[in-house]
């Protein structure tokens, strides 16, 4: 049952991906949350001769990752602090540092409805991202955008912002979620 249910997942994130592929002209990649990480577990290349490293089954760290900050927009405080420490590992300059930050970065996201990472994984590389849901509201995913910081400048920011949690929102429709089921404003976390 759970392999069909990631093959249909896939094959759904996968067709509105290529899509959204083809707008914006930069990778489009899927991921889970094992625990702390995320997991890439699909992804769609662009066709710019300029490509990402990540691979399938390549894991990263939440807190450095706009697809890690997407999965966890609908955690509590309790559920964050569960799960991270104090101080968190600096992949960067420009990675988050505290939890206190984190949870700061998640309201942000909440407001903006879509995360970011800007050179704060990997320098020289600028993610956008959104969550993806399942029919009960929760966050089963998280899809996102990426490219070279000097692409992705900060006035392109929103604008591939809006358009990656456009392509997560119709993921999370053919997912069977709907906007009234759950929004991430239901989760509210407070800073520490």
């Amino acid at each position: 049952v759970f392999f069909f249910f990631f093959s249909s997942r896939r094959r759904h994130t996968r067709y509105i991906c290529v899509t959204g592929v083809q707008t914006c002209a930069l990778p489009i990649y899927y991921s889970i949350r094992d625990g702390c990480s995320i997991v890439y577990v699909d992804k769609v290349e662009s066709p710019s001769p300029i490509q990402m490293r990540s691979r399938l089954g390549m894991t990263s760290p939440c807190h450095s990752t706009a697809m890690g900050k997407a999965l966890l927009i609908n955690m509590t405080q309790a559920d964050i602090e569960r799960l991270f420490p104090a101080n968190l590992e600096p992949y960067s300059p420009n990675t988050l540092r505290t939890r206190a930050d984190l949870i700061d970065e998640l309201n942000r996201v909440r407001a903006v409805g879509y995360s970011t990472d800007i050179e704060e994984n990997e320098l020289g590389i600028t993610c956008v991202g959104a969550p993806v849901f399942d029919f009960d509201g929760e966050v089963i995913g998280a899809i996102s955008l990426s490219g070279l910081a000097r692409d992705i400048t900060a006035d392109r920011i929103p604008v591939l912002g809006n358009q990656v949690a456009k392509v997560a929102n119709e993921i999370s429709q053919r997912m069977g979620w709907r906007p009234a089921a759950r929004t991430v404003e239901d989760t509210v976390v407070n800073s520490v």
